[in-house]
């Protein structure tokens, strides 16, 4: 519990210096559907052209950020960390700073994220095949990236 409320007393502090020193990046949170675990962000209307956002996440208790290799001096303000976040049971944080010539921002630090809890699992596909007496109907659940291990 203790170490709970230093990391949020940390991102607490950190959103706020950033809010103060920063015009250019606001507000991150996770987006979840199905287990597909998107990090994204808000930016001001007039962010300078040439920007570009680094992100980093960590599971709860790790003391220590984690660059996404892939998501380095990207100019979208989005970034897939299913990959990162498949434990569905774990609680995550991600990062977001955005660097250009002319604004740039400390880490702006996500809210913590529990796959398990926040994502919205979408609607299952349902086929029918009309027969002369009946209806056979096929019911398919959402794709997700969560594996199952057959051992």
């Amino acid at each position: 519990m203790k170490k709970l409320l230093v990391v949020l007393a940390v991102c607490s502090v950190v959103g706020t210096a950033t809010t103060e020193r920063s015009s250019c990046l606001k507000r991150v949170a996770f987006s979840s559907t199905n287990f597909e675990n998107i990090l994204t962000w808000e930016t001001e209307a007039d962010i300078p052209p040439g920007t570009v956002f680094d992100v980093q996440y960590k599971q709860y208790g790790e003391k220590a950020w984690l660059n996404k290799r892939e998501c380095q001096s990207i100019t979208q303000p989005f970034c897939n960390l299913t990959h990162e976040t498949e434990n569905f049971t774990e609680h995550y944080y991600a990062r977001v700073r955005a660097v250009s010539r002319r604004c740039s921002s400390n880490w702006v630090c996500s809210e913590r994220f529990e796959p398990r809890k926040e994502t919205i699992i979408g609607a299952p596909e349902v086929e029918y095949i009309p027969h002369v007496r009946s209806i056979r109907f096929l019911i398919h659940p959402p794709y997700t990236p969560l594996r199952v291990d057959k051992e």
